[in-house]
């Protein structure tokens, strides 16, 4: 009885966070940090700026894999 909403509901949350990750591969992180930290050095902001993209991207692909991971086994073991 669980199964039948997880097969339903684990393939929109993958979308959601493929969508996501698609959003945080094209967002700015660099205007951000420079109006967080107005002040900030443009070295300090271009090292945070490839820390924070990559942090998001490992994040959401560690979600979207484990996600999948989840749909394929409910797929494989249907009814135990």
């Amino acid at each position: 009885i669980i199964i039948i909403p997880l097969w339903f509901a684990v393939p929109m949350m993958l979308q959601q966070v493929f969508n996501l990750f698609t959003s945080s591969q094209s967002m700015n992180f660099e205007s951000i940090i420079s109006y967080i930290f107005p002040t900030a050095s443009e070295k300090f902001v271009s090292q945070l700026t490839v820390t924070l993209s990559s942090f998001v991207g490992k994040i959401t692909s560690a979600a979207l894999e484990y996600l999948n991971s989840v749909f394929l086994e409910i797929s494989v073991h249907p009814l135990y």
